[in-house]
Order: structure tokens, then sequence, then C-alpha cells
């Protein structure tokens, strides 16, 4: 499909930020451009340079593959990733492992 790969990298860098519980004007402090033109990548509108994808990736603290690879949510009960050392039905990921734990 025409532009999936932009929109999987903004997918990538939205989650990846909200991960790291920074906000898109912090990210773009960072990066030395505007929040509104972060948001225009995060929304997959805006065609990245490669120095540009380069500068984000090491302004999230990831490799830059990690910025273009796809992330396939896992299964239900299925671990959440090779980061997840609590495995399945935790409750950082409710929605996919089933409700939270009271």
């Amino acid at each position: 499909m025409d532009g999936e790969l932009q929109r999987t990298v903004g997918r990538n860098i939205r989650r990846i930020r909200l991960a790291g519980d920074l906000s898109q004007e912090d990210l773009a402090d960072r990066i030395g451009h505007h929040r509104t033109y972060l948001g225009s990548v995060e929304r997959g509108e805006h065609d990245l340079s490669l120095r540009s994808l380069e500068r984000l990736a090491a302004s999230l603290g990831v490799d830059p593959v990690a910025l273009l690879t796809p992330v396939v949510a896992p299964a239900p009960g299925e671990p959440d990733g090779p980061g997840d050392l609590d495995g399945p039905g935790d409750p950082d990921t409710p929605d996919l492992d089933g409700p939270a734990p009271s």
C-alpha cells in the first residue's frame, strides 16, 4: 500500500514516545523541529529523510530499524514482547491480555 512505511514509522515513533513518557513538544525540541512537524510525521503525512529518521531514533534511544519495523500485536495470552518479564495477563496491556487483575 502506498505510504504504508510512512504510517508504520509514524505509529512506531508515537508508540515509543508515549512509552518513554515524552510529549510531542519534548521530542520535537530534541530533534530541533516544531511540534506540528512531529505530529505530521506521526500521522504518516511527512516524508522523512534518512538523516531525520536516524535523529529521531537516537532521540528516542532506539535503533533506526525499530522505527521501520511493523509491530504486530501479540495474540491474547501471549507475552507482550521480548521485554515482557511479567508474562501474559499482566496489566500493562489489558486490552490484549484480558482484564487487568483486581
